[in-house]
């Protein structure tokens, strides 16, 4: 199924030779390796989904008015392994290749068209751990990695990974990713280079440089820091995002020189069942700054029956924020607001305020249930009318090595294409659905 699967187990070669010095030989896809030496895992993941939408939206220009079926789908293949060296430090790394396609109609806001296919290199990187070679640091207190990897910042308010996968008809191809948009499964910046000193507890610091080959994004390049504090009950950290550079004939949104400047804090204050996060960024554009925030509160009812969790959250973005890498860390609905609102009809934290409601139960190890609720604004209308109100109802159930997620939904817009909204032809509800499985090994 890869294109690449010669440079792929050449590498799985390379890989193990690198890692476990000269362990006994293998078949790259039959074997793995743990001893005192270090270990070598073979991983494969097959995802799928299917998806329907009764409505259509206005953001690609590709779509009218109508419904929207289509499925996506994924294989990644991969290697990764440890070396253990003194003192507990290791060298690590990985490698995995990736094929993923959209079919049917495509995706109901036309990022997708449903013809999609695409092979790719997904992640290939090497790193090293410090172990106990320095005390003082704590365990694994220094820690460097460099290439193709995910990295993220936070709970993925500004940056959480690189998914954006477009089309082949968006914007005359150029745009194109391979498709699979809802999925995401390549989301691994194409450079990195990270550097943190500091444990998981006390003053800790990193320092990163990103490299996006991402077209939808304007393949830019970025400088990161953080420093945060860290204790068991709180995390409080600064953050300060500056992108370097950008594809010219890509970026639409004149990011180039854009800097953003973050103060973020998460715990439960000592409170068992409490959970608190806020993060406030300010943002500095060439037409001027911009800022985005949010305050979160929640509670875990942990002598019920089922563990339920309830948690509200406000937050806000300017007129023309720039919400840079944002994605789903935490769970569901993190940053990616709204099932249908955040990936197709709008807004992208960008432009508006929401109200978000989270409920969460279990019933078992295996299975879950969820609620999300929205309120969306826009700030400015002459930038769009995406008020809206949106519902999704989900369930987890972890069945051996599947993952299955059916998700079903209900999006009510304010206004239509015609009055500034995003929905075609109609501002009527738009009931909707999805299921998702994955199997893993």
């Amino acid at each position: 199924m890869f294109l690449e699967c010669g440079k792929l187990s050449c590498a799985c070669v390379a890989l193990s030779t690198a890692l476990l010095l000269g362990g006994p030989g293998m078949a790259c896809a039959e074997q793995m390796i743990d001893s005192e030496t270090g270990e070598l895992h073979l991983d494969f993941q097959v995802g799928a989904g299917a998806y329907h939408s009764q409505r259509n939206y206005q953001q690609s220009g590709l779509r009218g008015k109508g419904s929207s079926t289509w499925q996506e789908g994924y294989v990644k293949l991969g290697l990764r392994g440890v070396r253990n060296l003194s003192m507990a430090s290791q060298l690590y790394g990985g490698v995995t290749g990736l094929a993923k396609g959209t079919f049917g109609d495509g995706d109901p806001a036309g990022w997708t068209s449903g013809r999609e296919r695409a092979t790719a290199l997904s992640e290939a990187y090497v790193g090293w751990r410090s172990g106990f070679l320095f005390p003082a640091l704590g365990k694994d207190g220094l820690r460097f990695s460099v290439g193709r990897q995910r990295l993220m910042l936070g709970d993925g308010f500004l940056i959480a990974k690189d998914g954006l996968s477009m089309g082949r008809e968006i914007s005359g191809g150029v745009l194109d990713r391979g498709g699979a948009y809802y999925l995401a499964p390549e989301n691994a910046f194409a450079q990195t280079a990270a550097l943190r000193l500091g444990g998981d507890r006390g003053l800790a610091g990193e320092l990163m440089w990103l490299k996006s080959n991402n077209p939808g994004q304007g393949k830019p390049e970025l400088a990161v820091a953080l420093l945060e504090g860290q204790s068991e009950e709180a995390t409080l950290s600064l953050a300060y995002v500056d992108i370097l550079d950008s594809d010219a004939e890509l970026d639409t949104r004149d990011r180039k020189g854009v800097k953003t400047y973050s103060l973020r804090g998460h715990g439960n204050l000592g409170i068992r069942n409490l959970f608190v996060s806020a993060e406030y960024a300010h943002q500095r554009r060439h037409t001027g700054a911009e800022r985005a925030w949010y305050g979160e509160i929640g509670w875990t009812f942990s002598d019920l029956p089922g563990k339920p969790s309830v948690n509200y959250r406000y937050s806000y973005f300017s007129d023309r924020f720039d919400p840079l890498f944002y994605g789903n860390v935490r769970g569901l609905g993190t940053w990616v607001q709204g099932e249908l609102a955040g990936n197709y009809a709008g807004p992208f934290n960008s432009n508006a305020k929401v109200h978000h409601v989270n409920v969460r139960v279990s019933a078992g190890e295996r299975l879950s249930f969820g609620l999300l609720a929205y309120r969306f604004s826009s700030l400015n209308k002459s930038l769009g009318r995406l008020d809206a109100h949106e519902i999704d109802l989900y369930a987890e159930w972890r069945a051996g090595s599947f993952y299955i997620m059916p998700v079903i939904g209900w999006y009510k817009p304010r206004y239509d294409d015609a009055s500034g909204g995003s929905q075609i032809g109609t501002s009527s509800g738009n009931l909707w659905g999805q299921l998702l499985v994955t199997y893993t090994f």
